[in-house]
């Protein structure tokens, strides 16, 4: 019996004693001047005129996520869909945010975060049924390519503005696409995955930035819907600029 009893306790010790899984979590929060992007078509923001907008859509594609221990590289994303249109239409959607899990990453002490909006070149040059259905970039995602492009769409920043202020909001469009488009940011930071541990690292975009540079800012009015065209250089400026200001609108909170 004494023996028996010996078993049981070290097999309920070994159990209790089983490693935790190690993950990491990368999650992306919108604000508005500090306050969370709520796209339900009702939610004003102050735009830099004094105007009212509201943001109704918010995508992008997010790639090549990787994480630095000096020179050493993790790649941590291929490459993911971040679309907050349907999730930030109520302030629970907006406060939980868009996350991305990675299982079992190698833990350590990191000192840099890089990623690129758009889609690498490689994978630009193919078509939605070059991938699996459920891929961010397979069929699935259809809406997101544009066949005149030959490319996939990558960024989608759409809302309305009331710049006369009397209630009545008129549309504005951005989507941007084609390799030239395609930004890549690095961020220093002290960032720990712990063995065992379910890590996270916070992201946050100001949806404002996205509409200026601090130099430039969007004429809404003047130039309500703009879709990246190679023939038409005023086009390509545009989307130069937004696809600037998105990137740099991301920050790690």
């Amino acid at each position: 019996m004494k023996k028996l009893i010996f078993v049981l306790i070290t097999c309920a010790t070994f159990l209790g004693c089983k490693d935790k899984e190690t993950t990491l979590t990368l999650n992306f929060k919108a604000v508005y001047d500090g306050d969370p992007v709520l796209l339900d078509e009702v939610t004003n923001y102050n735009y830099y005129d004094g105007s009212s907008v509201k943001i109704t859509g918010l995508r992008f594609y997010l790639s090549h996520v990787k994480l630095y221990a000096g020179e050493e590289v993790l790649q941590i994303v291929d490459i993911a869909d971040i679309d907050f249109t349907n999730s930030n239409k109520t302030s629970a959607g907006a406060n939980e945010g868009q996350s991305i899990v990675i299982d079992d990453p190698v833990p350590g002490s990191y000192d840099k975060i890089e990623f690129s909006i758009g889609v690498p070149a490689t994978e630009n040059a193919k078509a939605t049924a070059d991938f699996g259905y459920d891929h961010p970039l397979g069929p699935g995602n259809q809406s997101q390519y544009w066949d005149s492009w030959d490319s996939y769409i990558f960024a989608k920043i759409e809302g309305r503005q009331d710049a006369d202020g009397d209630g009545s909001f008129d549309a504005f469009t951005y989507h941007t696409g084609i390799d030239q488009m395609y930004r890549t940011k690095s961020i220093s930071s002290t960032i720990a995955v712990t063995e065992g541990e379910e890590n996270t690292i916070s992201m946050e975009i100001d949806a404002k930035k996205i509409f200026s540079n601090g130099t430039t800012t969007v004429d809404i009015v003047g130039e309500p819907v703009i879709h990246t065209l190679p023939s038409n250089p005023a086009s390509m400026t545009f989307s130069e600029m937004i696809s600037d200001n998105l990137i740099n609108s991301i920050s790690i909170r």
